[in-house]
C-alpha cells in the first residue's frame, strides 16, 4: 500500500473508531494486548531456537501459546464490542493453534497461510491503524 493509501486507511479507521464512541475501549484493549504480545513473541522465539530439539519445550511453549489464545479471546471479544470487523481475529489465532497441536507444526509461524504468527500481526496492525500508533512504538517504555 502506498504512503498517501495507508495514511487515508488509517484516516477512515479513525474516523469509524471515533464515530462508534469506542476509542476509550479499544485503547485500553491495545494496553491489555501488549503484554500478551510480549510473550507471544517470547514464545515463538522459543518455539523457533528449539527446532522440536527437546519435546519438553515445544510442550511448554504450546501451552503457553494455548493460554495466550484465552487471554486473547477477551481482548477479541472486548475489541469486537466496539467493532465487529475486530471479530475477524478472535477464531483465526485458535484454529490455527489447533492445527499446531495437532501436530502441523508450520501453522505456528508459516508465511503462506493464516499461521498463529500472521493472525497474531493482522490484529497488532488493525489495533496500531485503528488508533493511529506508529508500528514499533507502542510497546516502548514512557520517557
Amino acid at each position: 500500500m502506498s504512503e498517501p493509501g495507508k495514511a487515508e486507511n488509517e484516516r477512515q479507521l479513525a474516523a469509524e473508531l471515533d464515530a462508534a464512541g469506542g476509542r476509550a475501549d479499544v485503547a485500553a484493549a491495545h494496553q491489555s494486548f501488549l503484554p500478551l504480545n510480549r510473550r507471544h513473541g517470547a514464545a515463538c522465539t522459543r518455539w523457533q531456537l528449539n527446532t522440536h530439539r527437546d519435546e519438553r519445550v515445544d510442550a511448554a511453549v504450546l501451552r503457553e501459546l494455548r493460554a495466550i489464545s484465552h487471554e486473547l479471546d477477551r481482548v477479541c471479544a472486548r475489541l469486537t464490542g466496539v467493532l465487529g470487523r475486530f471479530g475477524v481475529h478472535g477464531p483465526r489465532y485458535p484454529a490455527a493453534l489447533q492445527k499446531v497441536f495437532d501436530g502441523d507444526h508450520a501453522w505456528l509461524d508459516a508465511p503462506d497461510r493464516p499461521s498463529c504468527h500472521l493472525v497474531w500481526i493482522s490484529l497488532h496492525e488493525d489495533l496500531l491503524a485503528s488508533l493511529g500508533i506508529e508500528r514499533g512504538t507502542d510497546d516502548l517504555p514512557p520517557d
